[in-house]
């Protein structure tokens, strides 16, 4: 709602408010209660009624039922006056509301419905009354948690302006993280060029590569230099690619024969140790050469073997004394942008404005119309309710 909307469902609501007023603001839920429980006898009996017309000479069981609806229906209809007693007697419901109830049952023991029904058309305007009030009521705090939300909302932005205006950033230490960074991926691509062209190595030669690097394949010391004796055995095994050695756990008894005529030594020394050569053969999946590790052992492998690698590593060895604070100084800038991105499309003054109508729009929610006045409440009186007796009078 804007404003004008919202003082037009004030005043609605207001007008709504000093109707209910005048019945007793604390009695009303006690009235509309009664009102619709007379609402629910009536329709009862108008039910019964209607039936009781339809039915021609009905069998004997028919008529019990209704007439055992209709017993059920008189026994409410007594319940219904004990409680506008028990009601006024406790103070819940003003005097001439009861007055209006009793006139209604009068009615309906004296079999004049439609006169009944005319008179309840008063109760009828209430219960709509309750209704189109819950219904306002509804609205208003509908509206209220929209503009909170809205409020919340535009002071965290608020927030946010105010937050960048006290940020600023060292863009020589962002350059040399971007710097940094760049380095890390030309030396990712050198390690993946690298590991490409160990694939078409023979494994015996590949071995002492991995071996000599003193990556993860420090730990099968003892285990490559078994292979190695194996391969000297059996050179042109030794020629096999990590591929076409996997290739080989598989195969049959009679087909390892025609490579290698002492299957039995294969596999006690080559089958035995597949896990080596399947890590061969996937080296741009493991930890090979990690260039997140930057150890030196692997930065001078770096240097001393892979083309073009020199000068980055260099490169990298200067940046990474101060990586740390450049890299905290890069996160800072990147969360500045972030927010300067998502910022874009307001501004402090509109920001400000938009604050300030939700903060008045509130305001106008939680007063009342200047022009509309309380009105008194009724008076509960005593003199028509001095005796209970006096409802049922024919």
């Amino acid at each position: 709602m804007n404003q004008e909307e919202i003082v037009k469902s004030k005043a609605h609501h207001y007008e709504l408010e000093q109707r209910i007023e005048k019945i007793g603001k604390e009695q009303f839920p006690s009235v509309i209660r009664l009102s619709e429980a007379l609402k629910e006898l009536i329709e009862g009996i108008e039910t019964i009624q209607e039936k009781e017309k339809t039915l021609h000479d009905p069998h004997v069981n028919v008529r019990i039922k209704m007439m055992k609806k209709g017993i059920k229906l008189g026994k409410n209809i007594k319940y219904f006056e004990d409680n506008i007693v028990l009601e006024f007697d406790q103070g819940n419901i003003p005097e001439e509301t009861g007055k209006k109830f009793v006139a209604i049952t009068k009615l309906i023991r004296k079999n004049k419905m439609w006169a009944a029904k005319q008179q309840f058309e008063y109760f009828q305007g209430l219960i709509d009354l309750s209704r189109e009030y819950a219904k306002s009521s509804e609205a208003l705090e509908n509206e209220e948690k929209l503009l909170l939300k809205e409020q919340h909302n535009t002071q965290k932005l608020m927030q946010d302006f105010l937050w960048l205006e006290k940020q600023s950033v060292d863009e020589d230490k962002v350059r040399k993280y971007e710097q940094w960074g760049q380095i890390i991926k030309k030396l990712e691509t050198l390690r993946r060029t690298y590991i490409t062209s160990l694939s078409s190595k023979a494994s015996r030669e590949l071995l002492g590569d991995a071996y000599l690097s003193g990556d993860q394949f420090s730990e099968d010391g003892g285990k490559i230099k078994e292979i190695q004796a194996f391969f000297a055995e059996y050179p042109e095994l030794g020629k096999y690619t990590a591929a076409q050695i996997c290739a080989l756990f598989g195969a049959s008894e009679k087909k390892l024969s025609h490579v290698c005529a002492e299957t039995s030594k294969f596999r006690a020394s080559i089958a035995e140790n597949k896990q080596i050569f399947e890590k061969l053969h996937a080296l741009d999946r493991t930890s090979f050469l990690s260039i997140t590790s930057g150890d030196a052992p692997t930065m001078e492998f770096y240097s001393n073997n892979i083309p073009g690698a020199a000068e980055a590593v260099e490169q990298l060895k200067t940046l990474s004394s101060q990586n740390q604070e450049n890299e905290a100084e890069y996160q800072k800038h990147k969360e500045i942008e972030k927010k300067k991105q998502e910022l874009s499309g307001y501004s402090k003054e509109q920001l400000e404005a938009q604050l300030q109508e939700i903060n008045s729009s509130i305001k106008l929610l939680h007063s009342n119309p200047e022009t509309a006045a309380p009105s008194e409440k009724e008076k509960k009186g005593t003199s028509f309710f001095s005796k209970v007796t006096s409802f049922f009078r024919s």
